[in-house]
């Protein structure tokens, strides 16, 4: 079984700089449809044979533009959804940047349990991404299926080193995936491994 966990495309919140991780209506920018046209081409020689999608807007829209060029069936997996930010979403100003930094820096300093007041904390990111994650293992491990998750940066970002052997934050930290951009993961004995991928 391979995994191919690729990123939305650039949206109108990346443009506005806007914390934009529940429902806001800020979809893919034109020229986030046009890198998740390459994505699609880029994908072609994985041959997908099916996809979950975050069920955030950007992530959608990713998933149809993906299914419409390689006729894949997809579906909204609610594990894959950017973390919740809370009483700082809707916001872009610096305030609540730093108080988004700052969370991060808390996370890799070991407080998962910290967050954002109304917002989930590394612990509950975790939680609904793992399980996901272990599901998908035990129904197509065994199998030469690739499956195509569409999710988000930030979410790949703390989740992934739960579930990917030999791949720490600092991993992640040196090797941040781009807009469109996606790790590609095999399972290798009972253990998933970061194999390559698209910046």
């Amino acid at each position: 079984m391979k995994l191919l966990l690729a990123r939305h495309g650039e949206s109108v919140a990346n443009v506005l700089g806007v914390i934009s991780n529940r429902d806001l209506p800020h979809p893919l920018t034109e020229q986030g449809r046009r890198q998740v046209a390459g994505l699609a081409e880029w994908l072609r020689a994985y041959a997908p044979t099916r996809a979950y999608a975050s069920p955030v807007v950007r992530a959608r829209e990713t998933a149809e533009i993906v299914s419409a060029a390689l006729g894949l069936p997809w579906q909204v997996a609610e594990a894959l959804r950017e973390y919740d930010c809370g009483i700082l979403e809707g916001r872009g100003d610096e305030a609540a940047w730093a108080e988004h930094r700052a969370l991060a820096e808390e996370w890799l300093a070991g407080h998962g349990d910290r967050r954002i007041t109304g917002g989930e904390s590394l612990d509950d990111i975790r939680a609904r991404f793992v399980p996901f994650i272990a599901g998908l293992v035990r129904e197509y491990g065994p199998t030469p299926q690739t499956l195509l998750l569409i999710g988000h940066g930030g979410l790949y970002r703390w989740a992934l080193p739960a579930v990917l052997r030999g791949a720490d934050a600092a991993f992640f930290e040196a090797h941040p995936i781009g807009y469109a951009g996606c790790w590609v993961a095999e399972l290798r004995g009972d253990a998933l491994v970061c194999v390559g991928w698209r910046e």
